[in-house]
């Protein structure tokens, strides 16, 4: 006879809360690849690709001009 193994868990685990995304940093205005980036993230926004608009703020946020005091 074999061994009773032990009842598996048959409800699921709780949600996961995920929190609001930091808001939108305002990069330098003279940065032509910065202002490319906000209308993207702002197209993404629009479509509600929250995937892309968080891409987007990771790419302006590692930018390399001189650095926001932000963090």
């Amino acid at each position: 006879m074999q061994p009773t193994s032990p009842e598996r868990q048959r409800t699921m685990p709780p949600p996961v809360h995920l929190s609001q995304p930091k808001p939108a940093q305002k990069p330098p205005a003279e940065c032509d690849v910065c202002r490319s980036l906000v209308h993207e993230r702002q197209l993404a926004e629009a479509r509600g690709d929250w995937f892309k608009v968080a891409d987007l703020n990771t790419e302006l946020s590692n930018h390399p001009h001189a650095k926001r005091s932000t963090r």
